[in-house]
């Protein structure tokens, strides 16, 4: 057991202590508080004295304040040094620790520099250039961790009977299907709308492929889901997708979702690896859409739809969260950067969503990704193979906390075409080296 003491108990001190012992240390057993200053000397065992009192027993962390408070206002959480790395909310009056791991978990995984910033970009997403976690480079590493792991090896030095279980390193390989088809499954009006564009475009070996296409004398560029599956398999790797399942729009270039194409295709990805919903761009303000996808896509799998991950990253706080849940969704995979790679939340384990401005823990799980193809390419401009060294760079990081890596590519990231050379290696590449 593990017991904390503090003058003041808010669900921002009961989440932070959450993710630190259960989330990312994977202690299966809760974390007890207490308000009593002795039942918590009278208690043996593993404990945590959080407040400005520098009492007998128990390791001494004094509180910064963050923690208490319940409402959200600019905040600098301020630089120093811990053990391990740079840390954030120094405080004075400890002989354990020179700054507040507690406060800075908490500001770092609930997002909260994202609920004050409203700058966003064309696509109305979050624009990170100026908060603290970019602008002081601690979304390069999994800063959260190595705040974790001196919490535990403080604790294990007062307590070393307390014994904490090992972690190991996981990945996991994910595919964001969003068209699912370069040519096939399209329907006759847009087929014949794209061979008007490719001819005025001069675009004539498009055309041409596409009729190869759609008569079954080729196969679709997009078309490389068992290879996939393949690939995951002998290395050992779990691969997911998200599957756009809407109606077609100016951002959503998705299959019609009534197509016998579509349902076949997402009965081919089931075969493939656990599929999810990737929320359309329409239905990011629009709950009711977003409950019309979910009910289509589980009722093409006959199942219960409970994962998710934004099309185009489009995530904002707390308004997407909560939507996906009155959704009834378990799990989102969207905590990343759409245009940089990294640890949007400082941290590469699964861990709950706090609503900040209700101030409560909620039932949905975060979890994050570090890498996608589309940073790299679309927004460095970089080539494959040096885009998936630097991916692999970001693993490395994620193996020396033992964390969970999960890294994006899209469907047409396969494809055989010039733009998209050596993506499809990038891949097996990336799978592999996570494997080794």
């Amino acid at each position: 057991m593990i017991l904390i003491y503090s003058q003041h108990m808010t669900p921002r001190l009961q989440f932070a202590a959450q993710v630190i012992f259960n989330h990312v240390l994977k202690l299966e057993m809760p974390v007890n508080y207490t308000d009593n200053v002795g039942y918590f000397l009278s208690t043996k065992g593993a404990k945590i004295n959080y407040s400005n009192d520098a009492l007998e027993q128990g390791l001494h962390i004094v509180p910064s304040g963050f923690l208490f408070q319940l409402k959200i206002k600019p905040e600098f959480p301020g630089i120093t040094d811990g053990q391990y790395s740079k840390a954030i909310f120094p405080v004075e009056g400890s002989k354990d620790f020179t700054y507040d791991p507690l406060a800075a978990v908490f500001y770092m995984v609930s997002r909260y520099e994202e609920y004050l910033s409203q700058e966003t970009d064309q696509y109305g997403r979050f624009v990170p250039d100026k908060v603290f976690s970019i602008q002081h480079d601690f979304y390069l590493k999994p800063m959260v961790h190595y705040w974790a792991e001196e919490v535990k090896d403080k604790l294990s030095s007062k307590f070393p009977e307390f014994e904490f279980p090992e972690k190991s390193f996981r990945a996991l390989a994910t595919v964001d299907v969003d068209n699912g088809y370069a040519y096939r499954g399209k329907g006759s009006i847009r087929t014949f709308g794209a061979y008007v564009k490719d001819i005025l475009r001069f675009k004539f070996k498009s055309a041409m492929e596409r009729t190869h296409v759609i008569t079954g004398n080729k196969k679709d560029p997009f078309n490389y889901y068992k290879f996939q599956k393949k690939v995951c398999t002998n290395y050992g790797i779990p691969l997911r997708y998200f599957a756009l399942c809407a109606s077609k729009g100016e951002h959503d270039h998705g299959l019609d979702i009534t197509s016998i194409s579509f349902k076949k295709l997402i009965r081919k990805l089931r075969f493939c690896g656990k599929v999810g919903i990737h929320p359309s761009y329409a239905s990011n303000t629009d709950v009711a859409i977003l409950k019309l996808e979910i009910r289509a896509l589980s009722k093409i799998l006959r199942k219960r739809v409970r994962h998710s991950r934004q099309h185009f990253i489009k995530l904002k706080f707390p308004d997407t969260y909560r939507h996906l849940i009155s959704c009834g969704i378990k799990k989102d995979y969207s905590m990343g950067y759409p245009d940089r790679p990294g640890f949007r939340a400082c941290i590469a384990e699964p861990y709950p969503f706090y609503d900040l401005e209700a101030e409560e823990i909620t039932s949905l799980m975060i979890v994050p990704f570090q890498v996608m193809d589309t940073q790299y390419r679309d927004y460095k401009k970089m080539d494959a193979i040096s885009a998936t060294n630097s991916m692999i760079d970001i693993m490395e990081e994620v193996k020396k906390v033992s964390g969970l890596f999960v890294f994006v590519w899209h469907d047409r990231s396969f494809a055989p075409w010039p733009e998209y050379a050596g993506w499809k290696d990038g891949f097996e590449r990336m799978v592999k080296s996570v494997s080794e």
